[in-house]
């Protein structure tokens, strides 16, 4: 990934960064490709390497439109598995927010 050369992450940081793949992952539109688990991959650990610890916060820039930085186009849709991954605002399940 480029411009991440030289980042290092404590071993707390990765468990959250690892946490927030798998729910990003798995709020994503069934039938994606390792290609677009490796670019949430890439946008977790850009915002990351900016500075960013909070874990809504990450998974939001992992699924957002994608429009800056060289991501452009990469757009995700409703949870993986139709829809079973969303949480509405009076939702109180333990799933991943979407």
């Amino acid at each position: 990934m480029e411009g991440t050369r030289g980042s290092f992450f404590d071993p707390e940081t990765i468990a959250i960064l690892k946490g927030v793949l798998d729910e990003a992952w798995s709020c994503l539109p069934a039938g994606q490709t390792d290609v677009t688990r490796s670019l949430l991959a890439e946008r977790i650990l850009k915002a990351a390497r900016d500075g960013e610890r909070d874990p809504d916060r990450l998974r939001t820039h992992a699924i957002a439109d994608g429009n800056e930085g060289g991501m452009q186009g990469a757009r995700f849709g409703t949870a993986r598995g139709g829809g079973a991954g969303r949480r509405g605002a009076g939702d109180t399940s333990t799933g991943p927010r979407c």
